[in-house]
């Protein structure tokens, strides 16, 4: 049986991020970033074990994949942004037998310009 994945929406939030550029004993250099924080409802499937969230530039896709493997909580943290874009987002449940669900509702965010 193929997982659905029910989402109420997804929260996209542009924030701006602190990065540490360098480690040293009580030395570092800061730069100012952009992260956009994406949550969802877990499915109401049985036997999700994690989920993938797309990326695409242009409304309706196509999505690129942006998680290497499914992440197994029910937020996401996107840094790969640039200010003054927008991003259309959406994802999928994956189930143990890595068959993947529909894509959820699709949202959008338009990153500031710092």
């Amino acid at each position: 049986m193929k997982p659905r994945l029910l989402l109420a929406s997804l929260l996209l939030l542009a924030l701006p991020v602190l990065a540490r550029a360098g480690q040293a004993a009580a030395t570092f250099t800061i730069q100012v970033g952009h992260t956009v924080i994406l949550t969802w409802d877990a499915s109401s499937s049985l036997g999700v074990v994690g989920y993938n969230v797309y990326r695409g530039i242009v409304s309706g896709g196509p999505y690129t994949k942006i998680t290497p493997q499914p992440v197994n909580a029910l937020d996401y943290y996107d840094i790969g942004i640039q200010s003054g874009k927008t991003y259309y987002y959406v994802v999928t449940a994956i189930d143990a037998s890595n068959v993947e669900s529909a894509n959820s509702n699709e949202t959008s965010v338009t990153v500031p310009i710092p």
